[in-house]
């Protein structure tokens, strides 16, 4: 394939990416709608104060995320497919990292949040109040904790990726910039849209999902463009295993 050939193909696998993330993760954002009402109703108590909402919304966000990057998993190998031969191991692999790096994100954000409030409050308490300070901490937390999460899932997927590509590496870190700032993006219109997790509408729930979906899809996207300029070439015997896999 020639410079021209494969600049286009990579574009038109980029915009198949791009799109087909906006879709799933808009359709992930809508589907926690039901997701909520029934954990709202049956799960989680009735909020009667600020501890309560947090802890609903934090259970509420947990089940939605899995959902929506575990439906994404599914969507990332339909689309890989059409440049690589992936086995179905791509979605099992994506599914269980996906929890594990929820679980593991949650704890580094449990464990980080004294230690980066007492530094935000050492630096910034003198120009900050107490309540932006409590939100910046809970911001550069939650931040930590996708960035967690977006490393075991790109660690997870990157051992399938290995046998195409040469440097799946990257993808791990495209993974983590991709949740991360899908995170900030999220929580920065949400900032505009005072949003409350357990008060919002269906067009801020597809919203939320489009946006998150839109940036982690750029930075993955990209990645993978340029990851495919440096395949890895197999040998025969290789080449019959992956298809016996398939």
């Amino acid at each position: 394939m020639d410079q021209h050939q494969h600049s286009q193909s990579g574009v038109s696998f980029f915009c198949l990416w791009l799109i087909t993330h906006l879709l799933t993760w808009t359709v992930g954002g809508l589907l926690c709608i039901p997701v909520t009402a029934i954990l709202s109703q049956s799960v989680l108590p009735e909020p009667h104060g600020k501890v309560d909402d947090i802890i609903g919304g934090l259970i509420i966000i947990v089940v939605c995320l899995t959902l929506t990057v575990g439906m994404g998993g599914i969507i990332q190998w339909f689309s890989l497919r059409t440049r690589l031969h992936l086995s179905w191991h791509w979605i099992a692999i994506s599914l269980g990292s996906t929890i594990l790096g929820i679980l593991l994100g949650l704890s580094v954000g449990f464990f980080l949040r004294f230690p980066i409030g007492i530094t935000i409050t050492a630096t910034l308490g003198a120009t900050l109040t107490t309540q932006e300070v409590a939100n910046m901490t809970a911001l550069m937390v939650w931040a930590f904790s996708f960035a967690t999460i977006g490393v075991i899932l790109g660690w997870g997927q990157h051992l399938v990726l290995r046998k195409h590509v040469e440097s799946p590496n990257v993808w791990i870190w495209a993974s983590m910039f991709g949740l991360t700032f899908g995170f900030i993006a999220v929580v920065a219109v949400g900032k505009v849209a005072y949003w409350s997790v357990l008060r919002m509408t269906a067009a801020d729930w597809a919203l939320i999902g489009g946006v998150g979906g839109g940036t982690y899809s750029l930075f993955t996207g990209f990645a993978l463009v340029w990851l495919f300029r440096t395949p890895r070439h197999t040998s025969t015997l290789e080449e019959a295993e992956t298809y016996a896999a398939r």
